[in-house]
């Protein structure tokens, strides 16, 4: 498991050896930490949303109609 800060981290190691400066992400993204959070939980939601969507789907072959 990987916590938000590990990847903070990563996110602005890798940035820096990319000539990108921890400031210029800040001021295009805010909150790097919210910024990753909100990544997660949408990422989890969506992969909850799918796996929803394909079982209760039309295409199921629902006798509706």
């Amino acid at each position: 498991m990987i916590s938000v800060a590990d990847l903070a981290q990563k996110l602005f190691a890798d940035a820096r050896s990319l000539g990108i400066g921890s400031t210029e992400i800040e001021e295009d993204t805010g909150s790097v930490y919210e910024t990753i959070l909100d990544a997660i939980v949408h990422h989890d939601a969506g992969a909850t949303g799918a796996e929803g969507h394909e079982a209760t789907g039309d295409a199921s072959g629902s006798s509706r109609g």
